[in-house]
């Protein structure tokens, strides 16, 4: 099955933005050659050399290619072994998106269970539930096409052989989607911490975001459309303005993690209504 984790498909608006990371990179695990090797050879398409295959998965994209990325852990239970893989150098949708595989060890042997568009566990951390179960906490940045950008913290869990995403925090800018209609935003996410809240011994989360807004009126879009249309003769960075909010506050939303989920504090409960954003 395939799971589209988040479109990467960059507008010329943002392509030259470069984004903070919030998530220090998963560690290499030390993995040995004969688990890589059995991994490698449940999901290889073509034929297996060494740590690599000579053919993209489910592509008829050419290889070779190897893991970039490789977690395994205890993801369906505390005693389950799975990997969470992502495949390097195979890419789709106009070479924007890389592949993650979700993979199990049932009867002795490795099986491919899923295929995620846009995913890379390097760009999550592994957790644990109180349960011994294991789960990952993820970032992201999404681009479309209209010119809007998400920033996406997530966790992943799996669920009868799937993955399953639940977005903890949204920070949506579209201030650039000159199609948008009624009130437009401008969200950032400053900084975010994993550390004890409330000394309850868990790990929470702190977000420091910004938030401010305005009516995309027509002069507003007028403005939109010029710094649109700038933006392919000035390499991305365009020298006409995209409308911008007339105040922008910051905020501070903590989410308390009491060993199965993520809840707002009550004094973040009224932050996290203002970032609520509607697709």
């Amino acid at each position: 099955m395939l799971h589209i984790f988040f479109r990467l498909a960059a507008s010329i608006a943002f392509a030259q933005d470069i984004e903070p990371s919030f998530i220090s990179p998963t560690p290499d695990q030390q993995i040995n050659k004969q688990t890589v090797h059995a991994i490698l050879g449940a999901v290889c398409e073509g034929e297996v050399n060494g740590e690599s295959c000579s053919k993209c998965p489910n592509s008829e994209q050419a290889g070779p290619w190897s893991f970039s990325s490789l977690i395994l852990g205890h993801f369906s239970s505390p005693q389950s072994e799975e990997a969470l893989a992502a495949v390097g150098t195979c890419y789709y949708w106009g070479n924007a998106n890389p592949l993650g595989l979700l993979l199990a060890k049932r009867d002795g042997k490795w099986t491919k269970l899923e295929e995620i568009l846009a995913f890379d566990p390097h760009q999550c951390m592994p957790r644990k539930f109180r349960s011994g179960r294991e789960f990952l906490i993820c970032e992201s940045y999404e681009y479309n096409r209209v010119g809007e950008r998400i920033y996406a913290l997530s966790t992943l869990v799996v669920e009868n052989g799937q993955t399953r995403f639940h977005n903890l925090f949204l920070a949506a800018d579209t201030t650039r989607a000159c199609i948008v209609e009624g009130k437009s935003q401008q969200a950032e996410v400053k900084n975010v911490e994993f550390r004890d809240l409330n000394g309850d011994g868990l790990e929470d989360i702190s977000i420091t975001a910004t938030y401010g807004s305005f009516q995309m009126t027509e002069r507003r879009r007028e403005q939109c459309e010029a710094a649109q249309n700038d933006s392919p003769q000035t390499n991305g960075k365009p020298s006409k303005p995209y409308p911008r909010p007339p105040a922008v506050k910051t905020y501070k939303i903590d989410l308390l993690f009491d060993g199965n989920r993520f809840t707002p504090t009550p004094e973040s409960r009224a932050a996290v209504a203002i970032f609520h954003w509607d697709r």
